[in-house]
């Protein structure tokens, strides 16, 4: 076994795992609880509405189904509002937990290495290669993240955060092909909804917010308190690339 390359505290990992929780928690009572019941919601402006256009509608131009109609449009039309709003800051703590996460990750490796490489040209490599690479590298150093039961919640957040972001592009596309449960619609058969689904499809639960949660805590209590360097290790390109050996 080699000297240990990379070391992860356990109270700080722990630390970590701690601050997703917390996060969650207080975002659902802070924020999401805003939301108890938006079809009641929706139902009880109906009513709101149809009163108050009974009072204020030339009675010789429209009669009491026509506000009726006009009362149940604004509903549907507040519903949609209100689930839209939802929906988006759902995405939104996502994308939040994600780039938090990411971010952790990349400040930890510069700062593991730096104890070993001189980091002129590392640093920057460690914050421009993507995620796939980064992962890889573990990989490669001998803990495959990938292999973690909920890891796959960790990728589905990555691509939805990815395309809540920029939209139509390769994140989508993956996300068509590879999780396409956060493409919605109320009125088709998923068959038939891919065809036609864009960006604007996208749509996640509380539920997948919790499954995020639990995939990227995972990974921090999962982490190897000491991950070793080998003469066996086949680094990636851009390391070797990048690498300059502290004298």
């Amino acid at each position: 076994m080699g000297e240990v390359l990379l070391q992860a505290w356990g109270n700080w990992r722990r630390h970590l795992a701690a601050k997703i929780d917390f996060f969650v928690s207080e975002a659902e009572k802070r924020l999401l609880n805003q939301f108890p019941d938006i079809e009641g919601e929706a139902e009880a402006f109906a009513e709101q509405e149809f009163e108050r256009l009974g009072t204020i509608l030339d009675p010789e131009r429209f009669d009491l189904a026509d506000a009726a109609e006009m009362a149940h449009d604004r509903s549907l039309e507040r519903y949609q509002l209100l689930s839209d709003m939802q929906r988006d800051i759902i995405l939104t703590l996502a994308t939040a937990l994600y780039h938090d996460w990411e971010k952790e990750l990349r400040e930890w490796l510069v700062r593991e290495l730096a104890h070993n490489f001189d980091m002129t040209k590392l640093e920057p490599r460690l914050w421009a290669i993507n995620i796939t690479e980064l992962l890889d590298f573990l990989k490669a150093l001998g803990w495959d993240p990938r292999l973690l039961s909920d890891f796959r919640h960790v990728e589905d957040c990555r691509l939805v955060v990815n395309v809540f972001k920029h939209g139509l592009g390769r994140s989508f596309e993956e996300l068509k092909a590879n999780a396409p449960q956060f493409l919605k619609s109320d009125f088709l058969s998923e068959a038939q909804f891919l065809k036609y689904a864009d960006h604007r499809s996208i749509s996640i639960s509380l539920e997948d917010l919790r499954d995020f949660q639990r995939g990227l805590k995972q990974f921090w209590l999962e982490l190897p308190e000491n991950i070793f360097w080998s003469d066996n290790i086949v680094a990636p390109t851009w390391f070797e690339k990048a690498l300059a050996k502290k004298p």
